[in-house]
């Protein structure tokens, strides 16, 4: 019952880091100062820097997260 129960959990978690890391990411464009901090960071070369602000192409997007990590302004979420 405790390894059912286990494996339960473990299926929740999962599935809802699938659905976070499908839902991608986006920029905050009131905090984003176009820095490029993120842009340059892009393994994919998903974002680019357009009108000063950080754009993330959703297409290109693998939902890696570093952009997030490397952005001081906590402009990516």
């Amino acid at each position: 019952m405790v390894k059912k129960l286990a494996l339960s959990a473990l299926l929740v978690v999962l599935l809802a880091a699938v659905a976070i890391a499908a839902s991608g990411y986006r920029v905050e464009e009131a905090r984003c100062t176009g820095c490029g901090d993120c842009d340059r960071i892009c393994p994919v070369d998903a974002i680019e820097i357009v009108d000063g602000k950080s754009r993330i192409d959703p297409d290109k997007c693998i939902a890696c997260g570093f952009c997030q990590v490397v952005c001081r302004y906590d402009a990516i979420r």
